[in-house]
Protein backbone atom coordinates (compact mmCIF):
# COMPACT_ATOMS: atom_id res chain seq x y z
CA UNK A 1 0.00 0.00 0.00
CA UNK A 2 1.51 3.33 -1.04
CA UNK A 3 0.63 6.08 1.26
CA UNK A 4 0.39 9.40 0.38
CA UNK A 5 2.41 12.32 2.11
CA UNK A 6 -0.07 13.35 4.64
CA UNK A 7 -0.57 10.00 5.96
CA UNK A 8 3.15 9.94 5.95
CA UNK A 9 3.71 12.88 7.86
CA UNK A 10 1.43 10.75 10.54
CA UNK A 11 3.66 7.66 10.72
CA UNK A 12 6.43 10.00 11.45
CA UNK A 13 4.75 12.00 13.77
CA UNK A 14 3.83 8.94 15.75
CA UNK A 15 7.19 7.44 15.89
CA UNK A 16 8.57 10.32 17.29
CA UNK A 17 5.78 10.07 20.19
CA UNK A 18 6.27 6.19 20.50
CA UNK A 19 10.22 7.00 21.22
CA UNK A 20 9.22 9.74 22.97
CA UNK A 21 6.64 7.68 25.37
CA UNK A 22 8.32 4.63 25.85
CA UNK A 23 12.23 6.20 27.46
CA UNK A 24 13.99 4.26 30.17
CA UNK A 25 15.73 6.02 32.49
CA UNK A 26 14.44 9.58 31.59
CA UNK A 27 16.66 8.77 27.89
CA UNK A 28 15.11 8.33 24.67
CA UNK A 29 15.83 4.99 23.29
CA UNK A 30 18.20 4.29 20.28
CA UNK A 31 16.90 3.58 17.45
CA UNK A 32 17.87 0.33 17.22
CA UNK A 33 15.97 -0.98 20.00
CA UNK A 34 12.53 0.66 18.36
CA UNK A 35 13.73 -0.69 14.90
CA UNK A 36 13.38 -4.38 17.35
CA UNK A 37 10.17 -3.69 18.99
CA UNK A 38 8.96 -3.23 15.86
CA UNK A 39 10.22 -6.61 14.07
CA UNK A 40 9.32 -8.18 17.28
CA UNK A 41 5.43 -7.18 17.08
CA UNK A 42 2.95 -9.60 16.20
CA UNK A 43 0.55 -7.50 13.91
CA UNK A 44 4.29 -7.51 11.82
CA UNK A 45 4.61 -10.19 9.14
CA UNK A 46 6.99 -13.08 10.16
CA UNK A 47 8.25 -12.17 6.77
CA UNK A 48 9.50 -8.79 7.05
CA UNK A 49 11.39 -10.67 9.82
CA UNK A 50 13.22 -12.38 7.99
CA UNK A 51 14.02 -9.90 5.57
CA UNK A 52 15.07 -7.50 8.34
CA UNK A 53 18.33 -8.93 9.06
CA UNK A 54 19.92 -6.24 10.76
CA UNK A 55 18.49 -4.12 13.43
CA UNK A 56 21.31 -1.47 13.35
CA UNK A 57 20.22 -1.19 9.66
CA UNK A 58 16.31 -0.39 10.16
CA UNK A 59 17.11 1.92 12.83
CA UNK A 60 19.17 4.41 10.92
CA UNK A 61 16.32 3.58 8.47
CA UNK A 62 14.09 4.98 11.02
CA UNK A 63 15.69 8.00 12.26
CA UNK A 64 16.53 9.47 8.84
CA UNK A 65 12.63 8.76 7.90
CA UNK A 66 11.85 10.56 11.92
CA UNK A 67 14.47 13.33 10.84
CA UNK A 68 12.55 14.22 7.66
CA UNK A 69 15.46 13.27 5.49
CA UNK A 70 14.34 10.25 4.10
CA UNK A 71 11.18 8.19 2.88
CA UNK A 72 10.95 4.05 4.24
CA UNK A 73 10.45 1.53 1.44
CA UNK A 74 6.61 0.82 1.42
CA UNK A 75 7.11 -2.56 3.03
CA UNK A 76 8.83 -0.82 6.31
CA UNK A 77 6.39 1.60 6.07
CA UNK A 78 3.56 -0.83 6.10
CA UNK A 79 5.34 -2.14 9.21
CA UNK A 80 5.65 0.64 10.86
CA UNK A 81 1.73 1.46 10.54
CA UNK A 82 0.71 -2.17 11.79
CA UNK A 83 3.68 -1.80 14.68
CA UNK A 84 1.32 1.45 15.44
CA UNK A 85 -2.02 0.68 15.21
CA UNK A 86 -0.99 -2.47 17.69
CA UNK A 87 0.01 -0.12 20.59
CA UNK A 88 -2.68 2.09 19.51
CA UNK A 89 -0.60 5.58 18.72
CA UNK A 90 -2.36 5.20 14.89
CA UNK A 91 -5.90 4.33 14.13
CA UNK A 92 -7.41 3.00 10.78
CA UNK A 93 -8.78 6.19 9.71
CA UNK A 94 -5.41 7.82 10.21
CA UNK A 95 -3.84 5.72 7.41
CA UNK A 96 -7.22 6.85 5.44
CA UNK A 97 -6.15 10.19 2.67
CA UNK A 98 -7.26 13.23 3.25
CA UNK A 99 -8.08 15.35 0.08
CA UNK A 100 -7.29 19.20 0.34
CA UNK A 101 -10.25 21.06 -0.98
CA UNK A 102 -7.75 22.55 -3.33
CA UNK A 103 -10.19 25.03 -5.71
CA UNK A 104 -11.44 26.53 -1.98
CA UNK A 105 -8.10 27.14 -0.73
CA UNK A 106 -6.82 28.62 -4.04
CA UNK A 107 -9.89 31.06 -3.98
CA UNK A 108 -9.06 32.04 -0.48
CA UNK A 109 -5.36 33.02 -1.44
CA UNK A 110 -6.85 34.66 -4.40
CA UNK A 111 -9.48 36.13 -2.17
CA UNK A 112 -6.55 37.47 0.62
CA UNK A 113 -4.24 38.80 -2.05
CA UNK A 114 -1.62 36.00 -1.52
CA UNK A 115 -2.34 34.18 -4.80
CA UNK A 116 1.18 32.23 -5.53
CA UNK A 117 2.74 33.94 -2.59
CA UNK A 118 5.11 32.25 -0.64
CA UNK A 119 4.87 33.20 3.39
CA UNK A 120 7.82 32.30 5.18
CA UNK A 121 6.98 34.60 7.48
CA UNK A 122 3.94 32.11 8.74
CA UNK A 123 6.71 29.47 8.85
CA UNK A 124 7.33 29.63 12.22
CA UNK A 125 3.53 28.55 13.59
CA UNK A 126 4.63 24.75 12.68
CA UNK A 127 4.59 22.66 15.82
CA UNK A 128 2.62 20.74 18.25
CA UNK A 129 0.33 22.44 20.26
CA UNK A 130 -1.86 21.93 23.22
CA UNK A 131 -5.39 23.51 24.34
CA UNK A 132 -7.76 22.39 27.29
CA UNK A 133 -11.31 23.46 28.10
CA UNK A 134 -13.54 22.35 31.07
CA UNK A 135 -17.59 22.13 30.64
CA UNK A 136 -20.27 22.36 32.79
CA UNK A 137 -20.27 18.73 33.40
CA UNK A 138 -16.60 18.55 34.75
CA UNK A 139 -15.52 16.49 31.74
CA UNK A 140 -12.51 18.04 30.46
CA UNK A 141 -11.67 18.72 26.52
CA UNK A 142 -8.11 18.18 25.58
CA UNK A 143 -6.85 19.71 21.39
CA UNK A 144 -4.39 18.59 20.11
CA UNK A 145 -2.89 20.75 16.89
CA UNK A 146 -0.41 19.95 14.75
CA UNK A 147 0.42 22.25 12.06
CA UNK A 148 3.29 21.27 9.38
CA UNK A 149 4.30 22.67 6.45
CA UNK A 150 3.31 21.06 3.00
CA UNK A 151 5.48 19.76 0.19
CA UNK A 152 6.69 23.71 0.46
CA UNK A 153 3.48 25.09 -0.54
CA UNK A 154 0.94 25.60 1.74
CA UNK A 155 0.24 24.43 5.63
CA UNK A 156 -2.02 21.38 6.62
CA UNK A 157 -3.26 20.77 10.37
CA UNK A 158 -4.57 17.81 12.24
CA UNK A 159 -6.43 18.23 15.37
CA UNK A 160 -7.74 15.53 17.70
CA UNK A 161 -9.64 16.04 20.38
CA UNK A 162 -10.04 13.98 23.28
CA UNK A 163 -13.02 13.94 25.87
CA UNK A 164 -11.71 13.16 28.96
CA UNK A 165 -12.54 12.52 32.70
CA UNK A 166 -9.97 13.79 34.32
CA UNK A 167 -7.58 16.86 34.51
CA UNK A 168 -4.48 16.51 31.86
CA UNK A 169 -1.09 17.49 32.64
CA UNK A 170 -0.87 19.90 29.67
CA UNK A 171 2.88 21.17 30.23
CA UNK A 172 4.27 17.61 29.77
CA UNK A 173 3.68 15.93 26.43
CA UNK A 174 4.94 12.27 27.42
CA UNK A 175 2.66 12.87 30.26
CA UNK A 176 0.06 14.07 28.63
CA UNK A 177 0.30 11.70 26.20
CA UNK A 178 0.33 8.14 29.13
CA UNK A 179 -2.49 10.31 30.60
CA UNK A 180 -4.69 10.66 27.46
CA UNK A 181 -4.46 6.89 26.30
CA UNK A 182 -5.87 5.63 29.45
CA UNK A 183 -8.29 8.82 30.85
CA UNK A 184 -9.63 9.58 27.02
CA UNK A 185 -13.15 8.59 26.82
CA UNK A 186 -14.39 9.90 23.00
CA UNK A 187 -11.71 10.88 20.39
CA UNK A 188 -12.67 13.23 17.39
CA UNK A 189 -10.21 13.78 14.04
CA UNK A 190 -10.10 16.30 11.90
CA UNK A 191 -7.71 17.56 9.05
CA UNK A 192 -6.60 20.92 8.27
CA UNK A 193 -6.03 23.44 5.83
CA UNK A 194 -4.32 27.00 6.57
CA UNK A 195 -3.99 30.16 4.00
CA UNK A 196 -2.65 33.03 5.24
CA UNK A 197 -5.53 35.88 5.48
CA UNK A 198 -2.86 38.78 7.43
CA UNK A 199 -0.05 39.20 9.10
CA UNK A 200 0.19 36.77 11.91
CA UNK A 201 -3.67 35.52 10.68
CA UNK A 202 -4.90 32.67 8.99
CA UNK A 203 -8.13 31.23 7.60
CA UNK A 204 -8.32 27.19 8.97
CA UNK A 205 -10.44 25.17 6.91
CA UNK A 206 -11.11 22.13 9.04
CA UNK A 207 -12.69 18.58 7.59
CA UNK A 208 -14.07 15.86 10.15
CA UNK A 209 -12.66 11.97 9.21
CA UNK A 210 -15.62 10.78 10.70
CA UNK A 211 -18.31 12.96 9.25
CA UNK A 212 -16.86 14.92 6.13
CA UNK A 213 -18.42 17.75 7.69
CA UNK A 214 -16.51 21.36 7.04
CA UNK A 215 -16.00 24.16 9.13
CA UNK A 216 -14.17 27.60 9.15
CA UNK A 217 -12.03 28.82 12.07
CA UNK A 218 -9.57 31.88 12.51
CA UNK A 219 -6.12 31.17 13.66
CA UNK A 220 -3.96 34.04 15.05
CA UNK A 221 -0.31 34.09 16.63
CA UNK A 222 -0.65 34.60 20.11
CA UNK A 223 2.14 36.42 22.35
CA UNK A 224 5.26 34.08 23.25
CA UNK A 225 4.53 30.68 21.49
CA UNK A 226 0.74 30.23 21.54
CA UNK A 227 -2.34 30.50 19.23
CA UNK A 228 -5.68 31.70 19.26
CA UNK A 229 -8.30 29.65 17.14
CA UNK A 230 -11.79 30.99 16.50
CA UNK A 231 -14.86 28.34 15.79
CA UNK A 232 -17.19 30.64 13.16
CA UNK A 233 -20.29 29.06 14.52
CA UNK A 234 -23.87 30.17 15.55
CA UNK A 235 -23.94 32.84 18.49
CA UNK A 236 -26.93 30.58 20.11
CA UNK A 237 -29.63 31.93 22.35
CA UNK A 238 -28.32 35.83 23.61
CA UNK A 239 -27.63 36.03 27.41
CA UNK A 240 -30.44 38.18 29.26
CA UNK A 241 -30.25 40.10 32.17
CA UNK A 242 -33.53 40.46 34.80
CA UNK A 243 -34.80 44.14 35.51
CA UNK A 244 -36.45 43.86 38.87
CA UNK A 245 -37.14 39.91 38.40
CA UNK A 246 -39.95 40.84 36.21
CA UNK A 247 -38.69 41.66 33.07
CA UNK A 248 -35.26 39.88 30.68
CA UNK A 249 -34.13 42.14 28.32
CA UNK A 250 -31.30 41.36 25.80
CA UNK A 251 -28.10 41.74 27.42
CA UNK A 252 -25.86 43.97 25.70
CA UNK A 253 -24.08 43.36 22.57
CA UNK A 254 -20.57 42.64 24.20
CA UNK A 255 -21.57 40.59 26.54
CA UNK A 256 -23.24 38.27 24.13
CA UNK A 257 -20.05 38.71 21.84
CA UNK A 258 -17.90 37.45 25.04
CA UNK A 259 -19.95 34.80 25.93
CA UNK A 260 -19.75 33.49 22.06
CA UNK A 261 -15.97 33.86 22.68
CA UNK A 262 -15.88 32.12 25.19
CA UNK A 263 -17.39 29.03 24.00
CA UNK A 264 -16.15 29.22 20.62
CA UNK A 265 -12.24 30.39 21.38
CA UNK A 266 -9.56 28.60 22.28
CA UNK A 267 -5.61 29.14 22.99
CA UNK A 268 -3.54 26.74 22.45
CA UNK A 269 0.43 27.02 24.17
CA UNK A 270 3.28 25.17 22.17
CA UNK A 271 4.15 21.38 23.27
CA UNK A 272 7.77 21.73 23.21
CA UNK A 273 9.82 18.18 23.06
CA UNK A 274 11.28 16.84 26.22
Amino acid sequence: MAFDDGVIRRLRDRLLLYRSATRQGGRKRQWEAIARDIVDADSVPHAFYERETSFKALGEALRRFAAGKQVLTEERAEALAAFLREKRYLTDADLEESDAPVQALLGLSAFFGRDGQDDKAFDPVCGAYVALSTGTTGRQEVRLLRIARHDGQGWTAEETVHLTAGTAPAHDPVALNRFLRVASRATIFHDGWLVPSAPDQAALLVRSRETGQSSLRTLARADGHGLYVIEHDGLGAAPTVTMDNKVQEPAPAQAVLAAWVARHGWHFTRQEER
